[in-house]
């Protein structure tokens, strides 16, 4: 550039300096740095937060920071600044302060480091196999973790089952050939504990094979609303057994060609083997015979176990009697235990009766009590009995009741208006210690539909040392409908939901389909008890809660069951931030990672729906404008884990500045008339022109600006 001057012709300054610092104006000239602050984080550990953190200043809008990287905030107003981490994964924590202060002063960076340390919420098992003898196991073996199959492990190989919730879990060995076998249990337990390895070594004997030998493939297939939750165990011949899951296929190798038995166990009470069980097969040379097993697995039933505690100085002579919705279950000691089994998940009714006029029950009678599969619920009744007084006797209270739809739950009874206590439909009840006198027994708890004949309450007398009776006969009319209509609610959350739905049944029954959120009703369901199962869930899908429910469905009305699904992703997503860059160019990134996966990111993006796993982030080159600019790649290596975003910050910088030394080549002062041979004369005081010939110290392609200043 060659500015036009007013000359004063005394000495000429020519500045020569790096590109980066020369610039063009008046006199003085100077450049302005503003002060910025760079964030740094550092984190270790296991299990590292995997969508990073986010970062603020001063409490405004925060933004985002990978979990090892380095961001510099440029522009930033001098003095104390507050930065803050946040984002942080539950499993992590920042250690020293959160937030920090910086001091940012004029013209310099100031710097602030987080240092993150995460610790582990899970655990995993290593689960070693070492094979000796002259045989071997032509196929491998197969893993199985808590009934459920984890793929092959070689004859001597080590496997890893990561991601284990803490507690207690089953490790299996199966598909061995018939002249393996396992030394010691198998399946095994193991307690897995947050961020450790468990360890289970499984040493297997292979003796020789014969010459005559085929294969052996054994199936199961189950069904029902329970299915066994660990699997089966499988032997042949009798022989050591091995597990297998409820629903899977087994192939043992080099067994000899023969007859053979084979035989399921490990089954759990609610399921049984259709068919015969052992069954038998005839494996063929270099052939393979198959057996298939099919098991039914009932609902699970649940107990109650009813405590019976009785203080006081008197007592009940003949003890109390148990009713169990509304029907009578025997007689129970005045301090005693008795177990109600068989019963259906759900809601139930537990009432004592015949109680003795001088005893009394604290709280509810009867009491509701819900029974869960398998489960066994308690209730416990504590009575009080005081001293009869010298002149009692017996009451003995009795129901008679006819009609097509009688009271389900029976009535309730009560003396002279005191507690009441339940009494079946067609049941009697004998109270000792009524004190001789006139008393009133009244019924209550009768249904709409039913109908007491006579007086209600009605008197009775009771001889001392002797027994009075009073009996009420009710009759209950056809109480309408005798079904109701159960209405099925599915509700799904998370973001992979099943793409097609869900099956339900009733009682273990034929299914039917049901949307991931949609109601199914159905109608003329029996007015009683049942379990409504939710099936058909993939494998990233599971209910919250019981799975099945019990519910009570009466006549004429129409109750609601819902089940809660939640689904966790299936895919993750690699957040790619790109910085440095002039407005409009493109930059030149690589994201490659499983199954292939390649794309070119040119600008600041989200690379959705990508398969968990390492993903590899690499970066060229970039020039424009005449300036190369070169990338920095935050995480070369980006994990990406199912239903979270990861993030990648690339960088770009311009290259180093370069720097030329300019000398002048020539300088010519001209007026109007003057000539480059000089034989023109200047004209002293006339305005002119200074022309300036500048040349680098090497070749570029970079045009520097010059400025010259007279004095």
């Amino acid at each position: 550039m060659t500015p036009a001057l007013c000359l004063h012709l005394k000495k000429l300054i020519l500045w020569a300096a790096p590109l980066a610092g020369l610039a063009c104006g008046g006199e003085g000239g100077t450049d302005v740095v503003l002060p910025s602050l760079r964030i740094t984080t550092t984190t270790s550990g296991v299990e590292i937060d995997p969508d990073g953190y986010s970062v603020s200043i001063d409490g405004q809008a925060a933004q985002p920071i990978g979990v090892d990287a380095t961001v510099t905030v440029d522009r930033l107003a001098e003095g104390q600044h507050t930065v803050e981490l946040s984002g942080i994964a539950a499993n992590c924590a920042v250690g020293g302060d959160n937030p920090q202060s910086a001091d940012v002063a004029p013209g310099a960076t100031a710097s602030v480091g987080f240092v993150v340390t995460c610790s582990p919420q899970t655990g995993s098992v290593e689960v070693s196999t070492a094979t000796n003898g002259p045989g071997t196991d032509p196929d491998g073996y197969s893993l199985l973790l808590d009934g459920t199959d984890h793929g092959s492990i070689g004859v001597s190989s080590t496997s890893s089952l990561t991601g284990l919730l803490p507690g207690s879990h089953t490790v299996g060995l199966t598909g061995l050939a018939a002249n393996c076998q396992v030394s010691g249990e198998n399946p095994r337990t193991v307690v897995v504990l947050l961020g450790d390895a468990a360890q289970v070594a499984f040493s297997v004997v292979c003796t020789a094979s014969g010459p005559a030998t085929g294969i052996l493939e054994i199936a199961t297939l189950t069904t029902g609303p329970t299915p066994d939750a660990d699997g089966y165990l499988v032997a042949v011949d009798g022989g050591p057994t091995q597990p297998i899951g409820n629903n899977a296929t087994v192939t043992l190798a080099n067994v000899p060609a023969a007859q053979h038995s084979v035989e399921l166990s490990g089954i759990a009470a609610s399921c049984a083997v259709v068919g015969e069980n052992p069954q038998s097969v005839n494996v063929a040379v270099g052939a393979t015979a198959a057996v298939g097993f099919v098991l039914n697995c009932s609902a699970q039933t649940g107990s109650v176990e009813v405590v019976i505690t009785t203080s006081g100085p008197g007592t009940d002579p003949d003890g109390f009697s148990l009713l169990l919705d509304g029907a009578d279950q025997g007689s129970i000691g005045v301090s005693a235990t008795s177990s109600l089994t068989g019963l259906l998940p759900g809601s139930h009714t537990v009432g004592l009766t015949g109680m003795a006029a001088n005893c009394q029950l604290s709280g509810e009678n009867p009491r509701t009590v819900t029974v869960l599969p398998g489960g066994t619920a308690q209730v416990a009744f504590a009575v009080a009995c005081t001293a009869p007084g010298p002149a009692t006797g017996s009451l003995e209270i009795a129901t008679v009741t006819t009609g097509p739809t009688q009271d389900p739950d029976g009535y309730l009874v009560s003396v002279d208006g005191g507690r009441s206590q339940p009494i079946g439909t067609n049941a009697t009840a004998t109270l000792a210690n009524v004190s001789a006198a006139e008393h009133t027994v009244e019924l209550l708890g009768l249904a709409a539909n039913c109908q007491l004949s006579g007086e209600n309450p009605r008197a009775v007398t009771i001889p001392a040392a002797g027994t009075g009776r009073v009996a009420f006969a009710v009759t209950c009319t056809a109480a309408g409908p005798t079904t109701g209509s159960l209405e099925i609610v599915t509700v799904t959350t998370g973001p992979a939901q099943d793409a097609n739905g869900y099956l339900v049944s009733v009682d273990g029954g034929a299914t039917q389909p049901i949307g991931t959120n949609a109601t199914v009703t159905l109608s003329n369901v029996p007015a009683t008890q049942h379990t409504v199962q939710l099936r058909g869930l993939a494998a990233n899908c599971g209910v919250t809660g019981d799975n099945p429910l019990g519910v009570a469905v009466d006549a004429g009305a129409t109750v609601r069951v819902s089940f809660s699904v939640t689904c966790l992703a299936t895919a993750g997503a690699l957040g790619v931030t790109i910085l440095g860059l002039p407005d409009g160019t493109d930059a030149a990134v690589t994201v490659d990672g499983p199954n292939d996966f390649s794309e070119v990111v040119t600008r600041t993006d989200t690379l959705e729906a990508l398969t968990p796993g390492s993903y590899e982030v690499s970066a060229e080159n970039v020039t424009t404008g005449g300036t190369t600019y070169t990338p920095s790649v935050g995480r070369p290596t980006v994990p990406v884990v199912a239903g979270a975003t990861a993030e990648v910050t690339v960088t770009y910088n311009p290259a180093a500045p370069v720097s030329l030394n300019l000398n002048i080549n020539g300088l010519y002062i001209t007026q109007s008339t003057q000539t480059y041979e000089g034989d023109v004369p200047l004209v002293a005081g006339r305005p002119g022109f200074l022309r300036v010939f500048v040349v680098a110290d090497r070749s570029s392609s970079a045009r520097p600006s010059v400025r010259v200043r007279l004095t």
